[in-house]
């Protein structure tokens, strides 16, 4: 659990590094008319970010506790295990975020093609 939660912290990482650095002037103007405003655009990003730390420090927990008590493994076992599973869920949100970002780029590339042509003309 410790290498995925990991591994899912870095591609979160990744993902924010992309969004950040297409950011400009027009790409802002399109989040905000498209997605319905910028505030609440990161969400997904937190979320995921926040649960992943989480269940890794659960799952460090549970490496470094060595032989607890049973009813102390069960407890952390269940929040590592309830966590981890509402981690998946949000993965798949912020993959959906992801891919609105996508076709919104895609939209803003189009439209700089557009007046590059009309330019030319």
């Amino acid at each position: 659990m410790v290498e995925m939660s990991g591994a899912l912290l870095g591609i979160v990482l990744a993902g924010l590094a992309i969004i950040v650095a297409f950011m400009n002037k027009k790409y802002v103007d399109l989040i905000e008319r498209f997605l319905g405003g910028f505030n609440n655009e990161f969400f997904a990003i937190k979320t995921v970010t926040l649960l992943t730390v989480l269940c890794l420090a659960l799952g460090l927990g549970l490496i470094l506790i060595g032989e607890p008590p049973a009813i102390v493994l069960r407890l952390v076992l269940f929040g590592a295990l309830w966590s981890y599973s509402y981690l998946l869920w949000q993965v798949y949100e912020l993959v959906k975020w992801l891919l609105s970002h996508a076709k919104l780029r895609a939209m803003q590339i189009k439209m700089e093609e557009k007046e590059g042509e009309e330019k030319q003309d």
